[in-house]
């Protein structure tokens, strides 16, 4: 729980920014670029990955109104 109340001071106005921001502060550039939320383009499927479950919690930690299908986008 220590980490995702870190991630979520990550900061940003909106839903987007907060993604952008954490995936910066969880991920390289270099390994981002492989990963695509469906595993599109044969890249790997981050949707299935534990990492996404805590972008999902420290983004709705921060935003408490947000649902799953807002942060897909």
């Amino acid at each position: 729980m220590l980490q995702i109340k870190h991630l979520s001071t990550s900061g940003g106005d909106t839903v987007k920014q907060s993604v952008r921001r954490i995936m910066g502060t969880i991920l390289e550039n270099c390994i981002a670029m492989k990963l695509n939320w469906l595993g599109r383009e044969d890249k790997t499927v981050f949707s299935r990955m534990i990492t996404k479950d805590v972008l999902i919690k420290s983004v709705r930690k921060k935003n408490v109104a947000v649902k799953s299908l807002q942060i897909r986008r």
